[in-house]
C-alpha cells in the first residue's frame, strides 16, 4: 500500500471514530506513557487513557459503569453469549463494574472490544492472528445487536492492527508500527470513540444485566402509530443471532407479550436487507390480506431505517410477530415430525395457488411447532359435506393433518408456522421484461439440486432407466377433504423413462413449488439423520460417507448421489435401525423428488408444481394412519444428535437469509 493510500485510509478511519468530526492529532495531555506505547505496557496505556477520558467528562449521571477497563486474560472463555460460544479473546475491554472478579465479564453484550497481544511462546502466524481477531469480531457483532461497529485489536513485537468489524458488511484493519507518530492518536480515539460512539451506536437498545435473573435483558424502542412517538419495551432476551458479515440476524422474545395495536407482540427481528423486489413486510402483508392464513407467521410490526455506514444497499428493517415456538429440530418424535412437514407442505402448496407466493427458502431454521394456534373457529369451506346447490363434496382451500387424523374439527388448526420469508417471491406481479426474479436461494444443506444447479438437474439422459413414481392411494379423510386433487392425480401409476427417450424440454427456468418440495425432503432426512433414539447405545453411529455426501454442498453431485441411493432402496443411509420402518417412505419421496419434471413433456401431470406435494402428502398422511400405534412412531429421540463412525465436523454452518 502506498502511503498516500495508507493515510488516506487512516484519515477516514480517524474520521468515523470522531463520528464525522474534522480530525486531528493533537489531544489532551496526559503522561508521557501513553504518548509511547509498547506491547510490554499496551494494556497499560489503554487504561491510562480510559481513566483520563472518564474523569475528564465529570458527569456523575453517565450512563457508563465506572471507566472502561482493558483486560490481559490468557486462556479464558467469556459467559453468555446467545450463540453460547467458547470463544476465549486473549484482550477485552468493558466497563468496570461489568467485570466479575474472576477474569470474566457478566455477559458477551456487555464487551466493548476485543483482541489479543501476542506472546513468546506462540507459533501462529500473523495471518493466523488476525483470523482470531476477526473470529472474536464475528462473536461481538452478534451479542451487540446496538453497535453498527465493534472494534478489536492485534497487538505484536512492533505493531499494533486496528479492526473496524462492520456489520452487516465485513472488516478492516489498519497496522500501524509502535514508532509511528500517530499511534497515540489513534489509540486514543478508539478509546474516546468507546465512550461515545455517536451514530454508531443505536439507539433502539438498551442492554442491562439482570443479576437475579444471570442474564442480559434488552429493551427495545418502537414507534407507535402516532408520528415521531415512541414507545420503551422492556425485558425482552436475546434468542438467535446470526451471520454478523451478511444478514445479521438478531431475534428476541419478550417475557410478556407487548400488546401492539391490540395484538400481542411475542417476538422482534431485526435483520439487515437488501433493499429487493420483495421485501418480507410486503409479502406477509399480502398473505394475510384477505383472510388470515394458518400456519404463516402473522406480522403485527415493521420498521425500517438507514444505517449510518456505506451499506451496500443494505437497510436495517425491524419486525414483529405474535406467534412464539419451538424450532423444528426440537421435534422429539417421528410422528410429530411428519405432522409438522405435512403441514408445512399444505401451508406452501396454499400460498403458490391461492396467494401467488413462493417461500424459497426451507429449511429446519425457517419451520416453528409447537406455537399455540389461534385459528378461526370458521374454516375456509367445509370440507366433506355437501353443497346445497350441485350436491357435490367441495374441495377444502387448506386442511392440516389433525383435521384429517379425525384430531381435530377445524381443518385450519395447526401448531407449525412458517417464517423467514425475506427471500419470498411473489408470482401475480412484476414479472415483465424490466423486472428479473430474484436468482438462486436457499441454505445450502437444504437447497434443491437444481435450484443450487441454477437450471435442470440431474441429466436423465446419463441413467439406462429413471423410475418415475405414482401417486400413492390417498385415504378416506383425503378423498373426503381433497376431492379435486384426488381425482386430478388419482392415475397417476408407476411407471420408467428410458435413456432413450430423455429429451429436455425447453421451458422458462425459475424457482417453484417442487424446489421447495425437494428441500422438505432434505429436512426429513436430516432430521432422521441426527435423530438418536439410544443415546446409550454408541454402536448406532452416523454413516461418515453419507454424512458426508449430504454436506457437501460445494456441487449438487454428492446429494445426488444420495437421493438416488435412497430412491433405489440403497439402505447405505444414516438412519437408525429403530427408524428402519421408515425407509420405505423416505423411498417414495425420493423417487418423487430425484427425476425433477425436466424431462417431461408438458402435458404430462408429473410437471405440475404441486406433484411431489401430492405423492409427499398422501404417503405421509397414509404412513402415519398405518403406523401410528407402532413404537418407533413415538419413541422419543434424546435432545442431542447421534456421534458419527469417524470425527468430523457434525454440523453444517446454515447461513441464514
Amino acid at each position: 500500500m502506498s502511503r498516500e493510500l495508507e493515510r488516506f485510509k487512516l484519515d477516514k478511519y480517524l474520521e468515523c471514530l470522531n463520528n464525522g468530526n474534522q480530525n486531528t492529532t493533537h489531544f489532551t495531555d496526559i503522561s508521557k506513557q501513553w504518548k509511547t506505547p509498547k506491547k510490554n505496557n499496551f494494556v497499560d496505556c489503554a487504561n491510562e487513557i480510559s481513566e483520563y477520558i472518564f474523569s475528564a467528562k465529570g458527569d456523575p449521571n453517565t450512563v457508563y459503569t465506572g471507566p472502561l477497563v482493558f483486560k490481559s486474560l490468557g486462556d479464558q472463555a467469556q459467559p453468555k453469549h446467545v450463540r453460547n460460544t467458547q470463544c476465549k479473546p486473549k484482550v477485552v475491554a468493558a466497563f468496570r463494574d461489568d467485570w466479575r472478579h474472576n477474569g470474566q465479564v457478566y455477559a458477551w453484550p456487555l464487551i466493548q472490544l476485543t483482541g489479543e497481544i501476542t506472546t513468546s511462546e506462540e507459533e501462529s502466524t500473523n495471518t493466523q492472528r488476525k483470523s482470531h481477531v476477526a473470529t472474536y469480531l464475528h462473536y461481538m457483532i452478534l451479542a451487540r445487536p446496538d453497535l453498527y461497529v465493534a472494534h478489536g485489536l492485534l497487538v505484536d513485537d512492533s505493531t499494533v492492527t486496528f479492526f473496524a468489524g462492520i456489520t452487516g458488511q465485513g472488516i478492516i484493519d489498519i497496522q500501524l508500527d509502535f514508532d509511528n507518530e500517530r499511534l497515540p492518536s489513534l489509540l486514543y480515539a478508539l478509546i474516546d470513540h468507546i465512550y461515545n460512539p455517536g451514530k454508531f451506536k443505536d439507539n433502539r437498545y438498551e442492554i442491562k444485566f439482570n443479576l437475579q435473573l444471570q442474564e442480559c435483558e434488552y429493551t427495545l424502542l418502537l414507534e407507535t402509530t402516532v408520528p415521531g412517538e415512541t414507545r420503551k419495551c422492556p425485558k425482552f432476551r436475546a434468542t438467535y443471532a446470526d451471520n454478523p458479515f451478511g444478514t445479521t440476524t438478531y431475534i428476541f422474545a419478550a417475557s410478556e407479550p407487548i400488546m401492539i395495536n391490540n395484538m400481542p407482540l411475542r417476538i422482534v427481528k431485526d435483520q439487515y436487507c437488501h433493499v429487493t423486489l420483495f421485501s418480507e413486510p410486503e409479502i406477509l402483508k399480502h398473505i394475510h390480506e384477505e383472510d388470515e392464513t394458518p400456519g404463516v407467521v402473522k406480522l403485527i410490526y415493521d420498521e425500517e431505517w438507514e444505517i449510518p455506514v456505506p451499506s451496500n444497499h443494505r437497510v436495517k428493517r425491524r419486525l414483529g410477530f405474535s406467534q412464539q415456538g419451538d424450532p423444528f429440530m426440537s421435534i422429539r418424535t417421528v410422528r410429530a415430525m411428519l405432522e409438522a412437514a405435512y403441514d408445512i407442505l399444505e401451508v406452501t402448496r396454499y400460498l403458490r395457488f391461492k396467494r401467488n407466493v413462493l417461500h424459497r427458502d426451507l429449511s429446519v431454521g425457517n419451520i416453528l411447532v409447537n406455537t399455540i394456534s389461534d385459528a378461526p373457529d370458521t374454516p375456509l369451506s367445509k370440507g366433506g359435506t355437501k353443497s346445497s346447490q350441485d350436491g357435490h363434496i367441495r374441495e377444502l382451500e387448506i386442511c392440516f393433518i389433525k383435521h384429517l387424523l379425525g384430531e381435530s374439527s377445524n381443518p385450519r388448526q395447526t401448531s407449525t408456522v412458517l417464517i423467514d420469508f425475506n427471500r419470498a417471491e411473489r408470482l401475480d406481479i412484476k414479472t415483465d421484461t424490466t423486472h428479473t426474479r430474484i436468482g438462486r436461494t436457499g441454505t445450502p444443506l437444504f437447497i434443491a439440486r437444481a435450484v443450487q444447479n441454477r437450471g435442470p438437474f440431474p441429466d436423465l439422459s446419463q441413467n439406462p432407466i429413471t423410475v418415475l413414481v405414482g401417486v400413492p392411494e390417498p385415504s378416506l379423510t383425503y378423498q373426503q377433504c381433497h376431492p379435486e386433487r384426488t381425482q386430478l392425480f388419482d392415475k397417476i401409476r408407476m411407471g420408467f423413462l428410458l435413456d432413450k427417450d430423455v429429451i429436455l424440454t425447453p421451458r422458462e427456468w425459475r424457482h417453484e413449488l417442487y424446489h421447495d418440495a425437494e428441500s422438505i425432503f432434505w429436512i426429513i432426512l436430516y432430521w432422521f439423520t441426527l435423530a438418536n433414539p439410544e443415546p446409550r447405545n454408541i454402536d448406532q453411529k452416523i454413516d461418515t460417507a453419507s454424512w458426508l455426501r449430504f454436506i457437501n454442498t460445494s456441487n449438487c453431485m454428492s446429494r445426488n448421489a444420495l437421493v438416488f441411493g435412497v430412491a433405489g432402496g440403497l439402505r447405505e443411509i444414516p438412519l437408525h435401525s429403530k427408524f428402519s420402518p421408515a425407509f420405505r417412505l423416505l423411498t417414495i419421496l425420493a423417487q418423487a423428488v430425484y427425476p425433477g419434471p425436466y424431462y417431461l413433456a408438458e402435458d404430462n401431470l408429473r410437471t405440475r408444481p404441486d406433484f411431489v406435494h401430492e405423492v409427499f402428502q398422501r404417503a405421509i398422511l397414509s404412513f402415519i394412519i398405518v403406523n401410528k400405534d407402532e413404537e418407533f412412531m413415538n419413541l422419543e429421540i434424546a435432545p442431542f444428535p447421534r456421534q458419527l463412525e469417524e470425527t468430523v465436523f457434525l454440523y453444517q454452518t446454515l447461513p441464514t437469509t
